[in-house]
Formats: C-alpha cells, structure tokens, sequence
C-alpha cells in the first residue's frame, strides 16, 4: 500500500471519529434532557402515589370514625325512640298512670310517712291543634313535709330522657297544689294534698 493510500486511509478513519464524536456529544444533547425530564417525571409520580396511599389511608381512618359515629348515632336514635315511646306513649290507659303513681308511693313510704288516698280522673281532652291529648287527673294523699317535697320533686323528673330506659318515666305535669290541714289528732305534722296533674298521650291515629 502506497504512503497516498496510507494517507488518505488514516484520513477517513479520522473523519469517521471525529462523526462518531460529534454523533455521541449530539445524541448526549438531545438525550439527557430527556432522560432528566423522565427521571423528573418518574420522581412526580412515585411522589402522587405516595399522596394517593396518604390519601387513601386518611380515608380509610375517616370511613371507619364515620361508620363508628353513625353506629353510634343509630343506637341512640333507636334509645331516645324508645324514651319517646315511655314519655309520652300512644295510649290513654288510667290503669299504666295508677300503677306508676302507687309503686313511686309505696316505695316512697318505706323510708317517708306518705299516704295515697285516692286518684279520680276527669275527662280527656283531645284539642285539634296539637297532635297528642291531654289526660287530667287529681292525686289526693297525706303527707309530711318532707316527704310531699320528695313526691313533687319525682313529677319534676318525669319526662326526661335518659340514657338508662329503666329511669324515664311517662310524662307526668302537675298543674295545681292544694293544701288541707289534716284535724287527726294522730297524724301531727301530716297534710292532706290535693294535686292537679295532667299526663299525655300521643294516639296513632293523630299522629
């Protein structure tokens, strides 16, 4: 091979590195902008995933406190429901209101002197503005002081709602107090009491 040849040979293969060169700075140029908008990109969505997981986690954690306070809810609807039912019930029944009152007496009589006399009922008053009726009755009884203040302070306590069903009692209003003084020499210190008292009732009908 002749030195021309030589020459002209050495000449390519430098031309052809100085093209691969320039190829490769070229192709890096165009290439790492690329690569680093994708690595931002990437870096972007491994970021949302993260706020996804936080996300879904915050509302896993409020789906059950939902679903915890709206059990809760449920049960003390259905308890103050039930309270309602005993407040003010859908019956005018003398008979449930003479039971309440004389087990409250007699349990009241063994610890006070109190005596119930008599309970007579007047006529039920059904008043086509409101959507319950209105059932009057009058309490006669002997009674100390002590123990009446003890009586009237149970009818103020009457119509609560209360978390413990076993302590509502049905709505019991007194209206009037009438106060006699007792001429039985062996009952000193005792009065006789008339009460003017109303109850209530809610009737399915006029619900």
């Amino acid at each position: 091979m002749s030195k021309h040849e030589t020459h002209i040979r050495r000449g390519a293969h430098f031309r052809l590195i100085i093209a691969v060169v320039i190829l490769i700075a070229v192709g890096t140029l165009i290439a790492w902008p690329k690569y680093q908008e994708l690595k931002e990109k990437q870096n972007q969505l491994t970021n949302l995933q993260t706020e996804i997981d936080i996300v879904g986690a915050t509302l896993d954690s409020e789906r059950d406190i939902y679903r915890v306070l709206k059990e809760e809810y449920a049960a003390r609807a259905a308890t103050d429901q039930k309270a309602i039912a005993v407040i003010l019930p859908e019956t005018t029944s003398q008979t449930e209101i003479v039971r309440e009152i004389e087990d409250y007496t007699n349990q009241l009589a063994n610890t006070e002197f109190i005596e119930l006399k008599s309970i007579s009922f007047g006529r039920t008053v059904n008043n086509p503005d409101i959507d319950y009726v209105t059932i009057p009755f009058k309490i006669n009884l002997d009674a100390t002081e002590e123990s009446l203040m003890i009586f009237l302070r149970h009818f103020e306590y009457t119509g609560n709602i209360n978390s413990d069903l076993a302590q509502t009692n049905r709505l019991l209003d007194i209206q009037d107090v009438e106060f006699q003084s007792n001429s039985n020499s062996e009952k000193k210190g005792v009065v006789n009491v008339n009460l003017s008292v109303n109850a209530y009732a809610l009737l399915p009908d006029i619900k």
